[in-house]
């Protein structure tokens, strides 16, 4: 019998905030009113460049995507800046996972008392559906909680091979 590897991926793109584009042309505004001042006074030169400086951090961090992929039992969420830049969230094992369920599951809300650090890798769009798992990461870093949204096919995955772990 030939054995295949098990091969899924989802990204999701987060939705930006309307308070994070408001900082963002705020700070434009700011820097454009600074440099019109630089024609008064030479001081006003910092200031436009810090904001301009500012403003090109506003807008390589405002577009964020998560990757999810499911390879033999291993996931791993990715965060990706900008397009270009990634960063490894979290890597586990589907043996790992204590619970998966919607946030609003009463076992789940159990887990929520404590001090469990929480990744939110939502993209917060209404009418997704979302997904909360709390994840042993090993035995001397405790548990994490994260919210995602797997997509059916990831979700349907891990409910074969961890039934009772894992309420759709």
């Amino acid at each position: 019998m030939i054995q295949q590897d098990i091969f899924l991926e989802k990204t999701v793109k987060r939705i930006v905030p309307k308070q994070a584009e408001r900082v963002t042309k705020v700070t434009l505004v700011t820097a454009v009113i600074c440099l019109a001042l630089l024609f008064f006074h030479p001081v006003f030169l910092i200031g436009s460049v810090l904001f301009f400086i500012l403003y090109a951090y506003d807008v390589n961090n405002l577009h964020i995507e998560y990757d999810y992929s499911y390879t033999n039992g291993e996931i791993d969420i990715v965060k990706v800046i900008n397009g270009s830049r990634r960063k490894k969230l979290i890597t586990f094992e589907q043996d790992d996972i204590e619970i998966m369920a919607s946030p609003e599951n009463e076992e789940l809300k159990r887990y929520l008392n404590g001090q469990i650090k929480k990744i939110d890798c939502v993209s917060h769009e209404k009418g997704r559906k979302n997904y909360a798992m709390v994840v042993k990461k090993s035995e001397n870093q405790g548990k994490v909680m994260i919210l995602w949204e797997p997509g059916d096919e990831i979700a349907e995955m891990l409910k074969r091979f961890e039934s009772s772990k894992v309420y759709l």
